[in-house]
């Protein structure tokens, strides 16, 4: 998937934290853990290691690299209280989920099943082409809406927005429900393409928007005083 989904789809699951824990700060970091793969591995499949691996999904897309992350958040949890790296653990295994890695199992369990895949990108041509598809992707441009909707709702964007600028989370719910029965209709009439570039990616963004609507229309109020608390 493409990093703005990533990035919303981080949001959502540090939300549900957020409102489970009564900590706003999960928001932050499950969005970091959700990204942190490909700002780790991308560089280094893809630049640093592009001869001999060529591929953007390497150790931090392994399942070897979550648990020694989710074992330091428990040790530290153990002894400060401090569910910090326990949110970006959870970020993580998210974006392990949402990049289909359980279809590449000698990647995803990584070192057990041998060395890593070979992959054949070109670095420039990648980069290159992974913007034109974030830039032409109609998900992607929901998803950053979404994104800036929620942020803006919880505070964190109030440079931009404003202190009296915000968003109620059930209507952004609706707004999200909406969105994934239209790509639902559309990518049943043979059309998903509008939205994702690929099959996986029509279901994952159908699925993330409907859990999305579901979630922020029925928890939306309790959790807008959770964030609002700080």
């Amino acid at each position: 998937m493409l990093i703005i989904y990533h990035i919303f789809s981080g949001i959502l699951l540090g939300l549900l934290f957020a409102f489970i824990f009564r900590e706003k700060k999960a928001i932050i970091f499950c969005t970091f853990g959700s990204i942190l793969p490909d700002l780790v591995d991308k560089p280094l499949g893809h630049l640093i290691f592009a001869e001999s691996i060529g591929h953007g999904r390497i150790f931090f897309h392994t399942l070897t690299f979550f648990f020694l992350m989710l074992i330091t958040g428990i040790v530290i949890y153990r002894i400060y209280s401090d569910r910090t790296v326990l949110y970006i653990s959870a970020g993580m295994l998210l974006h392990q989920l949402t990049d289909s890695m359980f279809f590449n199992i000698q990647d995803w369990l990584w070192p057990f099943l041998g060395d890593f895949t070979k992959g054949n990108y070109e670095p420039a041509a990648y980069f290159i082409h992974s913007l034109i598809k974030e830039l032409s992707s109609f998900s992607e441009w929901t998803f950053f809406l979404l994104s800036a909707a929620i942020l803006i709702s919880a505070g964190y964007l109030e440079f931009i927005a404003g202190d009296r600028c915000r968003f109620r989370l059930k209507t952004t719910g609706y707004i999200a429900f909406a969105g994934s029965l239209t790509m639902a209709m559309v990518s049943a009439a043979g059309f998903g393409s509008i939205f994702v570039y690929n099959p996986d990616g029509i279901f994952y963004a159908t699925f993330t928007l409907f859990a999305a609507g579901i979630f922020l229309v029925l928890a939306g109020d309790n959790a807008e005083e959770v964030i609002r608390r700080g």
